[in-house]
């Protein structure tokens, strides 16, 4: 299967029609999949592909995050993320910090969306106009380089401002607690912090980290007994969030 167009999505009830949309643009031997962290690994050692789409809106504002180790593993992978339904510009620009290699969105227009797709399938580089605006006149991105914050302790940081604890942090990110509690103990140093509490207050008024870096996670609900997974809306809903429609 060398050589296939990987879209990864969880707009499951829209995969045929995106396999479809997908092929009259030009791009070959597509394969949709809901999967993510080892099973897409896997799934990317199998198929091999040539091309990797993300869905933007995979797992909502945190698909940066989640996604962000797929450059790190395979560095000569052409990996694009595609916003169908106006992804954040802050959001939006963590996937490029993060290294996806483009990214392109379908609220830019019709005609920038397919130029943008054209691109990305010729095996070019492209990044939405806005996007890069924004990345231009971005404090946040400055701050975290003037304070010499890593991608890693930014993730972190992200997630403790979300609410998680050190264990969901770890099981999120796929490091040890060691390592999270490394990593919280470096970012409260940079500002001479005694606590968590004291960090995510400083996060917030500098700015650092907004609404928009807040995240969804599933929780087990402990108090039934069971492994049900329950939704802690942690993010901020102030977007549509109508599925994929080319």
């Amino acid at each position: 299967m060398t050589g296939c167009t990987l879209f990864i999505s969880r707009a499951y009830n829209l995969f045929s029609h995106n396999k479809k949309m997908l092929e009259e643009a030009g791009f070959t031997d597509v394969h949709i999949t809901g999967e993510e962290s080892d099973s897409l690994r896997m799934l990317i050692n199998e198929i091999k592909p040539n091309l990797v789409l993300i869905d933007a809106d995979f797992d909502k504002y945190s698909t940066p995050f989640k996604m962000c180790d797929l450059p790190k593993k395979y560095p000569k992978l052409n990996i694009a993320a595609v916003s169908f339904c106006g992804y954040p510009l802050r959001n939006a620009m963590n996937f490029i910090l993060y290294g996806i290699r483009s990214y392109v969105d379908y609220w830019d227009g019709v005609d920038e969306f397919n130029l943008g797709l054209t691109k990305i399938r010729e095996g070019k580089k492209y990044i939405s106009q806005k996007v890069n605006e924004y990345m231009e006149n971005n404090h946040d991105y400055d701050l975290r380089q003037k304070m010499h914050i890593t991608d890693r302790e930014f993730e972190v940081l992200r997630w403790v401002c979300s609410g998680l604890t050190g264990e969901e942090i770890a099981e999120v990110l796929g490091i040890s607690l060691r390592t999270v509690n490394s990593h919280k103990k470096s970012l409260r140093k940079i500002w001479n912090l005694d606590n968590e509490r004291e960090l995510i207050s400083m996060a917030f008024s500098s700015g650092l980290i907004t609404k928009d870096d807040i995240c969804l996670y599933h929780r087990k609900d402990k108090r039934k007994g069971n492994d049900k997974r329950q939704e802690i809306k942690l993010y901020p809903d102030n977007r549509s969030h109508n599925k994929n429609k080319f």
